[in-house]
């Protein structure tokens, strides 16, 4: 083809039918050396960094010896100039209460500050500061060791270190191979203090631990049998199954093995009584265990009761307060007068509260006494027994309990002051009961 002034058409210029450039004119163009794309222009840029650094790693070689960097300094310390790995750092978290502690610290050196101020300013008005620090002085002055510790008097004989022998007779006759232990003494306690609880088991818990035990037993007599330390157990024979157990021996000599069956059954009742007779106890051990259920430690604490009674001329009621009393361990005193009748008891918490039951509902006040032949029965008012008054004490005010009968009040309240508790009596008068 031919442009313009019949010229041909440069070979850059010739294009195919569908308006892109032929192959050849594809070569002869020049091709741009750079990114024509602002995305491939960031690209091209990127890897141009890395070849650069890659050759920056290449080309920089390792000292091993460092004398032959002009730039090494050997005051910094180190033997390679190589930096160190610097290790991250880690929290530290503070204490609970640390800073807490410190401002309470600090408040606390404050007042003491202001407190040293004020007795200086108060030193100095009164004009004894120089005496104030002489007796601090003194105070702080500690005393010279002694010449010779209070643990060597027995070894040294002169009062000195100087001229001790080691050698002497006396000082070989102190020092030997025993070892003193001194004697161990208890721990002061209270006297009050519960002792730790048993584990409480349920019934069925119970019949559960007993089964295991009378097994483990079972067992170590079945192991001394096998090793022979033991005699074998007879076979337990009785009328319903001694033909079973015996056999033939049973059919050949019947009289023999029924003689054999009912020596058996008497030897075991007979060890039946005998264990029931060696667990049963005695009078006087039934005496003793009862009195020990009733005595109740009473050194640390002590409860009182008072009572109030209308009429006590019944010999039965009188009766039923002082061996109850007497019973349930408890000390005091019943008083009889024409004024008023008192009782003052005073024990260990239970026997106390058994007594006033005793007191406020066993005993029928209205019973009237039996009259005698020539003694016309007396008209009778409502009787009643009244609690007036129930609280707790560290002491006992009296030795045992006493049943004491008086003409007057005078008598009444000199008996009472000699063991310190005329107030009972005194509350008593003035006790109203609320309850009618």
């Amino acid at each position: 083809a031919k442009g313009g002034l019949n010229v041909a058409v440069h070979p850059a210029l010739r294009m195919t039918q569908d308006g892109k450039l032929t192959s050849r004119a594809s070569a002869i163009l020049p091709k741009a050396n750079f990114s024509t794309v602002k995305a491939n222009q960031k690209l091209a840029v990127k890897e141009t960094l890395l070849v650069k650094k890659t050759e920056l790693i290449v080309d920089e070689q390792p000292t091993t010896n460092p004398k032959n960097n002009p730039y090494f300094d050997s005051s910094i310390g180190g033997s390679t100039i190589a930096p160190k790995p610097r290790n991250p750092k880690k929290f530290k978290f503070a204490e609970p209460g640390k800073y807490i502690n410190l401002a309470q610290q600090m408040r606390n050196q404050e007042k003491l500050e202001k407190l040293k101020q004020e007795i200086a300013e108060s030193a100095r008005k009164a004009g004894i500061e120089r005496e104030l620090e002489l007796v601090a002085n003194a105070g702080i002055r500690n005393d010279p060791p002694p010449t010779i510790e209070w643990w060597d008097k027995k070894l040294v004989a002169q009062e000195s270190y100087e001229n001790f022998d080691s050698n002497a007779g006396a000082v070989k006759d102190l020092i030997n191979n025993l070892v003193q232990h001194p004697v161990p003494i208890e721990p002061p306690l209270e006297l009050n203090t519960a002792p730790p609880r048993a584990l409480i088991l349920t019934k069925k818990e119970q019949k559960k631990l007993r089964r295991q035990n009378r097994l483990e037993a079972q067992r170590e007599k079945q192991d001394k049998i096998r090793l022979g330390l033991l005699p074998p157990d007879e076979a337990r024979v009785t009328k319903s199954n001694f033909m079973r157990v015996l056999g033939q021996e049973a059919i050949l000599e019947p009289s023999k093995i029924e003689a054999q069956m009912a020596k058996q059954v008497a030897d075991r009742q007979q060890k039946h009584k005998d264990l029931i007779a060696s667990t049963k106890k005695t009078d006087e051990e039934r005496r003793e265990k009862k009195d020990r259920k009733l005595k109740e430690d009473t050194s640390q604490l002590v409860k009182i009761a008072v009572f109030k009674i209308s009429r006590l001329d019944h010999n039965q009621h009188k009766f039923k307060i002082n061996t109850n009393a007497q019973q349930y361990k408890l000390k005091g005193t019943a008083i009889i007068s024409p004024s008023m009748n008192l009782v003052i008891v005073e024990g260990g918490p239970k026997g106390i509260s058994a007594y006033k039951k005793l007191m406020l509902k066993r005993i029928n006040w209205d019973d009237k006494p039996s009259a005698q032949p020539d003694t016309p029965i007396a008209s009778y008012s409502p009787n009643e027994c009244i609690l007036v008054w129930e609280g707790e004490s560290n002491v006992n005010s009296f030795k045992n309990f006493r049943l004491k009968t008086f003409g007057n009040d005078f008598e009444v309240k000199e008996y009472l002051e000699g063991f310190g508790v005329i107030h009972y009596w005194n509350a008593a008068r003035t006790f109203v009961n609320e309850d009618y």
